[in-house]
């Protein structure tokens, strides 16, 4: 599916958009790369925040 997504952190309620040609593989990778420290996007503030208070705390959902 192609389109746009928002992941929102459910604590804070900040919020990326995203892009993306495949969102379902997009969602995975954002969901492998935020722990693999030889990822070159590791440091990336997304990811950060992932690790900071847990993806588990994170929502993803389709917008259009």
């Amino acid at each position: 599916m192609t389109g746009i997504y928002k992941i929102t952190n459910n604590i804070n309620k900040k919020c990326y958009i995203g892009l993306s040609i495949n969102i379902e593989n997009r969602w995975k990778q954002h969901h492998n790369r935020y722990a693999n420290k030889n990822d070159k996007e590791y440091e990336k503030t997304l990811y950060r925040a992932f690790r900071k208070y847990g993806i588990e705390n994170f929502t993803f959902e389709v917008v259009e």
